[in-house]
């Protein structure tokens, strides 16, 4: 499991990325926003089909809010690209 971390809203607060297996085996991706005193809500849970590896939260696009970036665990230069929506909402993987 991977855990990351940016300012995804942009309210200041950092906010908590997690790529996480079930006891399935199936992998997900879930947001948790950063309340600003220690505490955080869920906001988003995405299941991802296939094999991820690590993660990294940077600004792929140019667009406002930093996007995440799920890096395949079987072929490191392939990775699926979650798009901030400038709001602290990722879109789906693509």
């Amino acid at each position: 499991d991977w855990i990351g971390f940016a300012d995804l809203d942009g309210d200041g607060p950092v906010d908590v990325i997690a790529r996480w297996t079930d006891d399935d085996g199936d992998f997900h991706l879930t947001t948790h926003r950063g309340l600003g005193d220690g505490s955080f809500v869920e906001v988003q849970d995405w299941y991802l089909p296939g094999n991820h590896g690590f993660l990294r939260a940077a600004n792929f696009d140019g667009e406002p809010g930093p996007d995440v970036a799920l890096f395949d665990g079987d072929n490191d230069d392939a990775f699926t690209l979650l798009r901030n929506d400038g709001r602290g909402q990722l879109t789906a993987p693509q």
